[in-house]
């Protein structure tokens, strides 16, 4: 269908919602999410840079020892009493190149996303809120976690 002559669509005029930077990781090979993203942040009028994650796929052993990764000894996650997957590794190593980034730009503030992400009704006003009341109280933070996949335990968290 064609749009119409006579009814105007209003300009979306995107922003970083007082952030310096907002990163979207994104696998490669992940151009669902990426689209998928793409699409509901487009609708909350939020301006993203998207950072290529380290795939953990593509890590082998040698890639870890030449990044000096090395497993702590005795190491099991709490939730799944595993050690840590090659993705998990992955995930971390893209959210320290993310944080890297920021101290080497001299970011004040920045927001980190990652490409599954689901967002709570009224994200935006939700987060500028938090973020106007930081620092209206003048909170000193290094960072602040806003949410987290939700885990399937035997036991849940106190």
């Amino acid at each position: 269908m064609e749009p119409s002559n006579n009814v105007s669509i209003p300009v979306r005029h995107a922003d970083k919602m007082g952030f310096d930077e907002i990163f979207m990781i994104n696998l490669k090979r992940r151009t669902d999410r990426r689209q998928r993203m793409f699409r509901t942040l487009y609708e909350q009028n939020i301006d993203v840079k998207v950072v290529d994650a380290v795939d953990g796929k593509a890590l082998n052993t040698s890639h870890l020892k030449a990044l000096n990764i090395e497993m702590l000894p005795g190491y099991h996650d709490p939730y799944s009493g595993r050690i840590l997957t090659r993705g998990e590794i992955g995930c971390f190593l893209s959210h320290y190149y993310i944080w890297k980034e920021v101290i080497d730009r001299g970011l004040k503030k920045a927001l980190v996303l990652e490409d599954d992400n689901r967002f709570q009704p009224h994200f935006r006003r939700r987060i500028t809120k938090l973020m106007d009341d930081i620092e209206e109280n003048q909170l000193d933070w290094d960072l602040i976690y806003v949410g987290r996949k939700r885990m399937q335990v035997d036991h849940p968290e106190k």
